[in-house]
C-alpha cells in the first residue's frame, strides 16, 4: 500500500471535463499533503500523463490572448526573451529563465487564491506545442511529496459502447 497511486481528482473520463482553479486550490490542501513540505515541487506530465515523462512547474500565467480566460502552468526551462505574450497578460510567476527553479506547492496555492475560482487551467510541458485541459491532479505514493499535473482523457471516453 506505501507505494500506491493516491488519485486527488480525476475527471479523465468524461471527454470536455475539466479541473478549474477551485478545485486545484482545495486538491493542494488535501490532506494527503499534509506530511509534505510547503517547498514541494509541482510535477506536470506531458501529453496525456500516462507516461513517465515530466517537468516541475516553472511559470503560471494568464496569456492575455484576444478569446483566452485560462490560466496556463507550464514547465521547461529555456530563454523567453523572443516569447511574446498578449497585451493584457498577467504573469504570476514565471522561473523559465532560472535554471532548477520551480513554482512550490505553497506557491501555487497563493497564486490561485487570487484567481477566479472558476477559470480552467492549461498544462504544458516545454518542448510541446499544445496547451492540455488539466484533468487530473494526484500523488505518485505515499512518501512523494510532489503534486502531479495530468491532462488527457481514457480511451473509454469516446466510444463507450
Amino acid at each position: 500500500m506505501e507505494n500506491e497511486t493516491i488519485i486527488l481528482i480525476d475527471k479523465s473520463h468524461t471527454a470536455g471535463f475539466y479541473v478549474n482553479v477551485g478545485e486545484l486550490i482545495k486538491v493542494l490542501k488535501n490532506k494527503a499533503f499534509k506530511n509534505s513540505p510547503d517547498d514541494a515541487p509541482v510535477l506536470i506530465h506531458q501529453g496525456d500523463g500516462r507516461g513517465d515523462d515530466m517537468q516541475p512547474l516553472t511559470a503560471v500565467f494568464k496569456c492575455g490572448s484576444f478569446n483566452c480566460d485560462k490560466l496556463h502552468l507550464q514547465s521547461g526551462w529555456y530563454d523567453v526573451a523572443n516569447e511574446t505574450l498578449g497585451k493584457k497578460a498577467i504573469v504570476y510567476q514565471d522561473y523559465r529563465n532560472e535554471e532548477d527553479g520551480y513554482v512550490k506547492r505553497k506557491e501555487l496555492i497563493d497564486i490561485l487564491s487570487t484567481i477566479n475560482p472558476l477559470d480552467k487551467v492549461l498544462i504544458m510541458t516545454e518542448g510541446e506545442q499544445a496547451l492540455h485541459l488539466l484533468t487530473t491532479v494526484l500523488k505518485c505514493s505515499e512518501e512523494c511529496p510532489s503534486v502531479h499535473l495530468l491532462s488527457g482523457y481514457t480511451n473509454d471516453v469516446y466510444n463507450a459502447n
